[in-house]
């Protein structure tokens, strides 16, 4: 479930979006996906909420008061905390999600073509 996902991870990025989303802002995200993916203390989700049939996910949109205008909803739960999640702001980038989730955590995640100096 949502919760032990949540549970499980120090932190996770989760994307609300429609059922079967498609388009820039999914791209964007997927390319972020992709910078972030050797980030082992991060997890990156995408939670489909359908509007019709079995209306999957439903709860979990409106347990966070997002709603289908609001889509992509983009959230960064921080340290096992569901009550505490950052909303992402704007318009989906994949160096955007880097400079969010940077400000908000320790982690480090570079932009492309970026590597990290230890």
């Amino acid at each position: 479930t949502f919760d032990k996902v949540l549970t499980a991870h120090d932190y996770v990025l989760v994307k609300f979006d429609k059922a079967f989303a498609a388009g820039e802002s999914e791209d964007k995200f997927n390319a972020f996906a992709l910078l972030a993916a050797r980030q082992k203390q991060l997890l990156i989700a995408s939670v489909a909420v359908a509007q019709y049939g079995a209306r999957d996910n439903e709860d979990l949109a409106k347990r966070y008061k997002i709603t289908t205008e609001d889509y992509p909803r983009i959230k960064l739960f921080l340290h096992q905390q569901d009550s505490i999640a950052e909303t992402y702001p704007g318009n989906v980038t994949a160096d955007g999600l880097v400079a969010f989730v940077r400000k908000h955590t320790a982690l480090y995640i570079g932009l492309s073509g970026c590597l990290e100096v230890r």
